[in-house]
């Protein structure tokens, strides 16, 4: 069976925010996903709990997933992002400097991660700033994820 010639064999998810969320300094805050480009198996709902993708039952397994999230321009502070699963293990945590890039859009993601998934697991993309004092907004926020793979 080929997973390549073959993607009904598997689940697949790519999700993203279209309006600003807006981040309290430095608390992590979970980004909320509006709208779906491709959801092949109801794993993400734009109403509830529309900050996760959730694997359904029987589909447990390997996973690959990844995330991007943009940042408004600021000079001052450091951006983070965790990608997390079930919000209690963090599988990536990126981070990056304001001062970079002198004020314009700061962009932020994270390599593609294998994880072993079981039914109603789920992964979620986190923000955090720290710019002193108020609020930073998210301007753009995507996750998406495949699986379960072939091992």
């Amino acid at each position: 069976m080929s997973y390549i010639a073959n993607p009904e064999f598997y689940d697949s998810c790519f999700v993203y925010r279209t309006a600003v969320q807006s981040l309290s300094d430095k608390t992590w805050t979970s980004l909320n996903l509006n709208l779906e480009v491709f959801d092949n198996n109801s794993m993400h709902d734009t109403v509830t709990n529309n900050d996760r993708i959730t694997v359904q039952a029987g589909r447990g397994g390997l996973y690959e997933v990844a995330c991007l999230v943009i940042f408004a321009a600021n000079t001052t502070g450091a951006r983070l992002i965790r990608l997390r699963v079930n919000a209690t293990t963090t599988l990536f945590l990126g981070s990056q400097d304001a001062l970079q890039y002198a004020g314009v859009g700061n962009t932020l993601w994270s390599p593609s991660y294998y994880y072993e998934m079981a039914a109603a697991d789920y992964f979620t993309v986190e923000g955090w700033q720290d710019i002193g004092g108020g609020a930073l907004n998210v301007t753009g926020a995507y996750l998406w994820c495949l699986g379960p793979l072939p091992i």
